[in-house]
């Protein structure tokens, strides 16, 4: 089965949810397939793989009509606290609240420093590459001279060439696939800041 197909299954079995949960429940899986056809798994694979759509639907409504019947766990729990207990709580609020957001500026400002770097670091490989390439097709320009009377010298610079070449085309390799994986991990990274914007977390 094809994902449009089994969306669109999935879609009429799902009539009876919350349109919005229907919604969400229908993009979760339209990503899970999507991310696993990027993994390299065949699309049909990837649909079989999540189950039956009415499996799926069940299984959603379930977890529904629970949510719907147990009340919000977090639903005052201030009101909960003790005098004291609310006392404490606004004190912590306003001396640690720029202390905690000084370190969590802190820690995003070394992430996003961390993150710039590996793609310098990328970069830097495409450049090595790219000059270990320029070096092997010069080194070969002197070879018409050294190769009738320096038969030693005109060897070894083949042999330079040949090295140049091979660390050119490691270079080269390796940087793509670090830009598939980095490229990969940004994209899942911004889809669950997204879901985490929306409120959709998963289903």
């Amino acid at each position: 089965m094809r994902k449009e197909e089994f969306l669109q299954k999935l879609r009429q079995a799902a009539g009876r949810m919350h349109p919005l949960e229907r919604e969400r429940m229908l993009e979760f899986y339209n990503e899970v397939i999507e991310d696993r056809v990027e993994e390299g798994v065949g699309e049909e694979a990837a649909v079989e793989s999540l189950g039956p759509v009415e499996q799926i639907v069940a299984k959603a409504l379930a977890e529904q009509e629970k949510a719907a019947l147990d009340p919000p766990r977090s639903a005052g729990w201030f009101q909960g606290l003790s005098a004291g207990g609310k006392t404490l709580f606004i004190i912590l609020l306003i001396f640690g609240g720029p202390i905690a957001l000084s370190v969590a500026a802190g820690l995003a400002a070394a992430a996003l420093s961390l993150y710039l770097a590996a793609w310098i670091c990328i970069a830097s490989l495409y450049i090595a590459a790219a000059a270990l390439a320029v070096c092997a097709v010069t080194y070969l320009f002197p070879l018409a001279r050294l190769m009738p009377m320096h038969l030693g010298p005109a060897l070894f610079q083949v042999g330079t060439c040949l090295f140049a070449a091979g660390l050119a085309i490691f270079a080269w390799l390796a940087a793509v696939k670090l830009t598939k994986l980095f490229a990969a991990a940004t994209v899942r990274f911004c889809r669950w800041l997204f879901h985490r914007r929306k409120g959709g977390g998963a289903i």
